[in-house]
């Protein structure tokens, strides 16, 4: 991995005697293979998916869907400066996690066409701060069910039992307070 000044990321496959660039987008930061042999960069750019390897295979931006709540107008964002990828995503050996600075963003391991699929399923809820730091994900006890416990700049720890549908905050009725 390079730092945020340096363009590429360099793959070796002969145990670090040499080395090649296969990756331009600024500022890769957090690398990851998960058990399926997808290769994950996240970088101030967004993140990006290859199946094929460093050099034969192709960068793909993943995406998020963002939905306006007042004008129900549809925008896809590509989501950037990430601080975690966490593969084996709920014990799925295909599921793959994102925190960003945007929130936390997970591959679509139910969706059957996952090798076109670069829609990412958004955790973040109703959340209306979503800087996301070092996410603990874990499975819950009912099916396709994920705990996610986590902090945000200027909040502190919070969690979500609902796959990050919902983020109680303590501090109203409905949640407890």
């Amino acid at each position: 991995v390079n730092n945020a000044s340096n363009r590429e990321l360099y793959e070796s496959t002969d145990g670090g005697r040499t080395f090649h660039p296969c990756l331009g987008y600024r500022g890769a930061v957090m690398v990851a293979i998960d058990r399926t042999g997808w290769y994950y960069v996240g970088s101030e750019a967004g993140i990006y998916r290859n199946a094929g390897g460093c050099r034969a295979g192709k960068w793909e931006a993943m995406f998020g869907r963002r939905i306006a709540r007042r004008t129900g107008a549809v925008r896809d964002r590509v989501a950037h400066d990430f601080q975690a990828i966490n593969i084996d995503f709920g014990g799925d050996p295909g599921g793959v996690a994102f925190g960003s600075d945007q929130g936390v963003f997970m591959k679509n391991v139910s969706d059957a066409d996952m090798r076109t699929n670069l829609r990412l399923i958004s955790g973040n809820g109703d959340m209306s701060n979503n800087i996301i730091m070092h996410p603990s994900i874990a499975m819950g006890e009912e099916p396709h069910t994920r705990y996610l416990v986590t902090a945000l700049w200027d909040w502190g720890p919070v969690a979500s039992w609902d796959n990050g549908t919902h983020w109680p905050s303590w501090q109203t009725p409905d949640d407890g307070a």
